[in-house]
């Protein structure tokens, strides 16, 4: 049995690995947006994020609301990895 070779894969096998990986490369891109507009990317921006600060009326984030983010990051980066090492 011979190893995988891209140039031998299906068209359709290369168009979904281009999706996906189109895909994935968006969302990533989109989540440092998310993490510039809400932090400004400084160590002050992020303390303020996730403990509160008054003077910019942002609340602090719950232990709740901790746990939910990281489950959800932690689910969807676990299939991301997983679908890549296959």
């Amino acid at each position: 049995m011979g190893s995988f070779q891209w140039k031998r894969a299906p068209v359709s096998l290369k168009l979904v690995a281009t999706i996906y990986l189109s895909t994935v490369s968006l969302a990533y891109v989109m989540g440092l947006i998310n993490i510039y507009n809400t932090t400004g990317l400084t160590h002050t921006g992020i303390v303020a994020w996730y403990r509160g600060n008054e003077e910019a009326a942002i609340s602090a984030m719950s232990f709740r609301e901790l746990v939910q983010t990281t489950h959800v990051h932690m689910f969807g980066i676990s299939l991301v990895l997983l679908t890549i090492s296959l």
